[in-house]
């Protein structure tokens, strides 16, 4: 009976590693980059496509600046 009391229990400790590293993230997000590009891009186009040459250069002519600076400092010779 003394050996009974005198042994201790052994505790096995498992350590479960995580699973797998990701594969390719960076990739996959700069993909879904490029075909957003690519939508949207395509999107002008036929958009662009639809237009009258009316609507176009209202749209150039919103681009064109109306006021130029005479002034060559960034204080406008104040």
């Amino acid at each position: 009976m003394a050996d009974k009391a005198t042994k201790q229990s052994v505790i096995i400790k498992k350590i479960n590693k995580a699973g797998h590293a990701h594969h390719g993230g960076t990739r996959k997000i700069t993909y879904v980059d490029f075909v957003t590009t690519m939508i949207a891009s395509f999107s002008l186009f036929l958009l662009l496509s639809l237009m009258i040459q009316e609507q176009i250069e209202g749209v150039s002519n919103y681009f064109v600046p109306t006021i130029a600076s005479t002034s060559t400092t960034g204080s406008g010779d104040i």
